[in-house]
């Protein structure tokens, strides 16, 4: 997996049959990167998990993603003493830097919706 280039789109998530990948997302005020292919990156990985204890191994997360960021190699022994350690944490934002992140897109959004009400009312006042 390679984090610097996911955008983030949940399409690995969404057809995985096992439900081993488990994504967080949240959107950025502002495009805030690019991958190695040139695609634009607009959303946060506040949490991007890949359980291996349940994955079967079926490489359909490599086949939908668009920035080919998942692949599948040839190592298949993932000996543990604890279960949790098959629990592979790739994203590299804290909970604190999610939740910054996640009330400054907060604040955005009410600023547009209060622009949004202002305009309105002012339509409606000079018509």
């Amino acid at each position: 997996m390679e984090i610097d280039d996911c955008i983030v789109c949940d399409l690995c998530a969404k057809i995985c049959p096992v439900s081993c990948i488990d994504i967080e997302s949240i959107k950025a005020t502002e495009v805030i990167g690019q991958t190695s292919d040139g695609s634009k990156k607009i959303l946060y990985a506040a949490k991007f998990d890949i359980d291996m204890a349940k994955c079967m191994y079926c490489g359909l997360c490599t086949i939908v993603c668009p920035t080919e960021c998942i692949v599948m190699t040839n190592q298949y022994d993932r000996t543990v003493f604890e279960l949790s350690d098959l629990t592979y944490k790739f994203s590299d934002m804290s909970p604190e830097e999610a939740a910054e992140k996640q009330a400054l897109l907060d604040k955005q959004l009410a600023e547009k919706q209060a622009a949004k009400l202002a305009a309105m009312k002012q339509k409606e006042g000079g018509a």
